[in-house]
């Protein structure tokens, strides 16, 4: 009986339905004698809804048939209970009991519903302790890891799969080895702990018996050696599990299907690295391919991985109103497979979204909410966004700054525990800004000059252009003179790596130390302008309110402006700017100025 299918489900249906009828019950008799709606009893005989195995055993003790009745492929040969021949000893009855959980547990995986399935895989290892088998001790154990994983609660995951590894070892079953230690790395690595993790991959990566267990442990090495920079040797990790993909589905090792699959998370894993050294524009193209290909082959995992990174690139590039509707979608498709994880990332990074556009209060609440719900599964990763969202909703709110170096300090904790360089260097950045605007020009020389060697080291272009950026800022910030040149320099690279923040701090440092009303000055804040505009029509061509200039990083740039048109006399074009940004409050600053 293949309860993963509605035809499944309905011959389950039609049991339960015959044994309420043998026992002499309705149907309202039964859902009073249980404590549930005669609804639910419907539903269940209907097929449209799983019995689940708590509901199960009330009906087989209410209509005196074994539990089994309900999951044997012969269910006449199933004895009513109380009346099991004495052939069927204990041993045989667990054994049963085990087929129809395991059964059950396909059915939930394949919906799916992680909540049920941790329930269900809960007693599957009851049981299968009473059986004493090493192997189906195991494999309870990894049924039970992965529906922890899926939910995210990666602590209890870990301590799963650490089980599942031992029972392994026990039984010499080397696949299920390979599998434990490569999902124990996942659940590690999502609370920090990445040394741990590191040796589990090395392990899958080296010792593994078989193409399609390696790829995964040289994918996972690599993408840890991206996540700490080390770019060429995950660049030659990717290689190496493409080439084994490859490899084994033209020796028919593997299927097409599977080395295809392989492939598109050998393909994200790249387009991370593309996107760590500020190629955003192929970064993006990428991750587009991955998305249509995904889809094709019914990869949501992948297809949601791919829409993220889709996602982050538009964040950089002022495409907020693609990078917010992308976002949201997002959240919204990972609540739908129930990927917890990617649900909070996707709102840490819409909250630093809405937060970069001025919606500060949006932001705010979608920061809280991911940031709890990171802490309840212990998910690391997630906390850190979540930390940055917060810090990013304070900064902008007013009187709010204290909260907002709090959270950006949280998160550089976060960041130096899990090695996260990249990740390190952009809190950096955060505190440096933080810092100047509150006066304390030593400390965001510090952060900025901290930010820069991590960037370069890096190899993070589009972090050495903010770096450099807020590096002038904190120097002119504290009355040293810095040179044109330098300044100008700052503006170049920052455009060239085509991230918006990196634009609008640079050229703001440059303009705002310029005579006033100065061809230069002019020229390069209508430039970054334009910038913004591009992103702000984005916004309300998509009908998503316009709070862009609500974000002092641009609306300053925008001031300078009106200011350097005023001061020159150019009342036409003056008011042809007022007029084409159409933001009242800028209006009323400009006359009152």
């Amino acid at each position: 009986m293949d309860l993963s299918t509605r035809q499944g489900r309905r011959e389950q249906g039609l049991r339960i339905q015959s044994a309420v009828e043998r026992a002499g019950l309705s149907i309202e008799d039964l859902a009073a004698q249980i404590g549930c709606s005669r609804a639910l009893i419907y539903q269940y005989v209907s097929g449209s809804t799983l019995a689940q195995p708590d509901r199960l055993q009330q009906i087989a003790a209410k209509c005196g048939v074994q539990l089994s009745h309900f999951y044997s492929d012969d269910p006449s040969s199933v004895e009513p209970a109380g009346r099991a021949p004495e052939s069927l000893d204990v041993t045989q009855r667990i054994q049963e009991s085990l087929r129809a959980l395991e059964e059950l547990a396909d059915a939930q995986a394949s919906a799916p519903n992680h909540k049920a399935l941790v329930a269900t895989s809960e007693r599957l290892v009851s049981l299968a302790q009473q059986a004493g088998s090493a192997i189906e001790q195991g494999r309870a154990f990894e049924r039970l890891g992965n529906a922890l994983l899926a939910i995210g609660d990666y602590p209890g995951a870990a301590a799963a799969f650490q089980r599942t590894t031992e029972h392994a070892v026990q039984a010499n079953d080397t696949r299920m080895l390979a599998a434990a230690r490569q999902n124990l790395g996942n659940a590690l690595l999502s609370q920090g702990f990445n040394a741990a993790a590191r040796e589990h991959f090395q392990w899958v990566a080296g010792n593994s018996q078989g193409p399609s267990v390696r790829w995964r442990g040289l994918l996972a090495v690599g993408a840890l050696d991206e996540q700490e920079g080390a770019y060429k040797e995950a660049m030659n990790r990717f290689d190496e599990a493409a080439l084994l993909l490859e490899d084994a589905a033209e020796t028919g090792i593997i299927s097409e299907s599977e080395a295809n699959i392989g492939l598109l998370y050998v393909n994200a894993n790249r387009t991370n690295v593309y996107m760590d050294g500020s190629d955003f524009e192929d970064a993006r193209k990428l991750a587009v391919d991955c998305a249509a290909r995904s889809e094709a082959q019914g990869s949501a995992d992948q297809f949601l991985e791919a829409r993220f990174n889709i996602a982050w690139c538009d964040v950089h590039t002022a495409r907020w109103a693609d990078a917010i509707t992308g976002l949201e979608t997002l959240s919204q498709l990972a609540r739908f497979v129930q990927d917890q994880r990617r649900e909070t990332l996707a709102n840490s990074w819409l909250a630093i979204t809405k937060a970069g556009i001025g919606d500060f209060e949006t932001a705010l609440n979608l920061a809280k909410d991911a940031f709890a719900a990171a802490l309840a599964r212990g998910d690391r990763l997630s906390e850190l966004y979540a930390q940055m969202g917060l810090a990013d909703a304070y900064t902008g709110i007013a009187q709010r700054q204290t909260e907002a170096l709090y959270h950006a300090n949280q998160a550089l904790a976060v960041a130096r525990s899990m090695r996260l360089d990249r990740a390190e260097a952009e809190v950096r950045g955060r505190l440096s800004a933080l810092c100047e605007a509150t006066g304390d020009y030593a400390a965001a020389r510090d952060h900025a000059d901290r930010m820069l060697v991590t960037a370069t080291k890096l190899g993070a272009r589009h972090l050495v252009a903010l770096a450099t950026s807020l590096q002038n800022a904190a120097r002119t910030s504290a009355g040293e003179v810095v040179p044109n040149e330098d300044l100008e320099q700052a503006v170049q690279m920052a455009y060239s790596t085509s991230y918006c923040e990196a634009v609008m701090h640079s050229t703001w440092t440059l303009c705002r130390t310029q005579q006033l009303g100065a061809s230069g000055q002019q020229a390069a804040l209508q430039r970054a302008i334009a910038i913004v505009e591009a992103g702000r029509k984005g916004l309300i061509t998509a009908g998503i309110v316009d709070t862009v200039l609500e974000n002092d990083a641009f609306l300053r740039l925008y001031k300078l402006l009106v200011t350097a048109l005023s001061s020159q006399h150019k009342e036409s074009d003056l008011q042809g700017f007022l007029e084409e940004t159409g933001w009242p409050p800028l209006v009323a600053w400009s006359s009152e100025n």
